[in-house]
């Protein structure tokens, strides 16, 4: 029998306290049943889907748009992503560079492939249709907004315009070289180069004004159309529209 002075009576009480601390520890770390992490919560996972980066971009890019760049805090992107500040600032130590990282990623696919158009060996036509068709399929479905993101100061001045105006101007000279070598095979009417280069060029730039999403036709579907029209109007009337069109591949955008 144990005296009550006795040090393993002592013993005794030390390991009971903590195992009761434990356990109480134990109980505030769940919820429910739930194990909950300690320390300071982080901010829930909520806003768009996707990889972080380009959730970021996303985001930010519908805030720009509804109450301007300048009006806008990394806080407020933050807080439309659902990540904390020095999270967003992992991606992008500054604010300007996230405006400049969603001018680069929009052109960024479409000019990855221009090489690909110009070498490939098939005929100017029928080029410039696929090109048109991923040009167009683009400004579709890009996610930013890119049109309205172009009415404001911070992209029409600067370092950032020069940045916005070499992207245009590659894709332009695509256009501009695809439609010449056309008109030396003999399938596109020998008219200015210039005009026929910004009149079908500008038919793509012109879906900012008028899109909207809609489940009557895909963005495949109207892709193909303006395409289409705009390959009409540089065509000879010897040349089939069919034929370039059966040449061509588009497949990839057909289920989108």
């Amino acid at each position: 029998m144990l005296a009550f002075g006795d040090s393993s009576v002592n013993n005794y009480q030390t390991i009971e306290i903590g195992v009761r601390i434990l356990t109480s520890f134990r109980r505030m770390t769940m919820v429910d049943g739930v194990k909950r992490s300690v320390g300071r919560p982080r901010a829930r996972k909520e806003g768009p889907t996707g990889p972080a980066r380009e959730t970021i971009l996303v985001a930010a890019a519908e805030l720009f748009i509804s109450q301007g760049y300048a009006a806008t805090s990394t806080r407020e992107i933050a807080d439309r992503v659902g990540i904390r500040q020095p999270s967003l600032f992992y991606h992008f130590p500054k604010k300007e560079e996230i405006l400049r990282a969603i001018v680069d990623q929009a052109a960024a696919t479409l000019i990855a492939k221009l090489p690909e158009f110009e070498k490939r060996p098939a005929r100017a036509a029928v080029k410039l249709y696929e090109l048109m068709v991923l040009d167009f399929h683009f400004l579709l479905t890009e996610p930013f907004g890119i049109g309205q993101l172009m009415l404001l100061p911070e992209m029409r001045s600067g370092r950032l315009r020069q940045t916005v105006e070499q992207k245009r101007n590659r894709i332009i000279s695509a256009y501009r070289k695809l439609i010449r070598q056309g008109i030396a095979e003999g399938d596109f009417q020998n008219s200015d180069v210039s005009v026929a280069t910004f009149t079908v060029f500008g038919m793509g730039e012109a879906i900012w004004t008028w899109y909207k999403p809609s489940r009557a036709k895909t963005p495949a579907k109207i892709a193909e159309t303006i395409a289409t029209m705009a390959l009409k109007s540089l065509l000879t009337d010897g040349t089939s529209v069919v034929s370039i069109k059966d040449a061509a591949n588009v497949r990839p955008f057909q289920n989108r």
